[in-house]
């Protein structure tokens, strides 16, 4: 199973085709003990180790605010998906995880910091930070339900971080449009919601210029980068016609 992992992630993300090889050398090694202790869960929740790799990425990316301006920028994005990887391929390895769900965390993680990946990722989720310490999943499904099907949500045991997974895009849009309109409130705070695109401050300069040239574009859709109360798109605030009346109707 690892070796389908290495041959998924080295076509989908070419980055990581030496870090997948590395990670494998190591769960196959006698003294890597990361994730290896016989006590855990022999299955983990797809979802609950997401939002923690997710919780990870998000730490990581303030420590990292100025982005490729950094010199050493490039090296602790390497060092940090390694680390990502490592996780993955030991819940591969000890049967925790199926490589569908722990290839979806990688290229969750690695279109949040940047790197580029190939093939299509579900835009079906939305990340929730700056949550109160006491908000629950039974407190967010709730609200997640106003938007539409929810498929899952998991909130950190740490506290403060979640993910929402929705049936469809659409959901997505709406949810990411109320916070806009500051109608995006759980247990009176106002968390920060995002998607899975990464900080405009984290592409090159190339690619930042398309970005943007295409969040301008009449034909644009909902697959811009968006962001509410945070990175990455912190000044676009236009809300799609189509979805309007919709989350005009929205009660909270």
């Amino acid at each position: 199973t690892v070796d389908a992992l290495h041959d998924k992630m080295s076509e989908s993300i070419p980055e990581t085709e030496q870090m997948i090889s590395k990670a494998i050398i190591a769960a196959f090694s006698e003294a890597h003990s990361e994730l290896s202790d016989t006590s855990l869960s022999s299955n983990a929740d797809p979802v609950e180790v997401e939002a923690d790799c997710l919780r990870r990425t998000f730490q990581w990316i303030k420590k990292n605010d100025e982005g490729v301006a950094c010199p050493d920028f490039e090296e602790s994005r390497c060092a940090f998906m390694q680390s990502i990887v490592n996780t993955m391929v030991s819940h591969v390895r000890h049967d925790r995880m199926s490589v569908a769900d722990s290839s979806q965390i990688m290229l969750s993680v690695a279109s949040v910091i940047g790197l580029k990946v190939k093939g299509f990722i579900p835009r079906d989720r939305i990340i929730l930070s700056n949550l109160d310490n006491q908000v629950t999943r039974e407190n967010i499904i709730p609200q997640m339900q106003v938007f539409g099907d929810v498929e899952a949500v998991s909130v950190t045991k740490r506290g403060g971080f979640g993910v929402c997974r929705f049936s469809s895009r659409l959901s997505v849009d709406l949810a990411m449009s109320a916070a806009r309109r500051g109608c995006f409130i759980i247990n009176n705070t106002v968390p920060n919601v995002h998607d899975l695109e990464p900080p405009l401050r984290f592409l090159s300069k190339e690619e930042q210029a398309k970005k943007q040239a295409y969040s301008c574009s009449p034909t644009s859709s909902s697959d811009s980068p968006t962001s509410v109360n945070g990175f990455p798109n912190e000044d676009d605030t236009s809300l799609p016609d189509s979805l309007t009346g919709m989350v005009s109707a929205l009660e909270f």
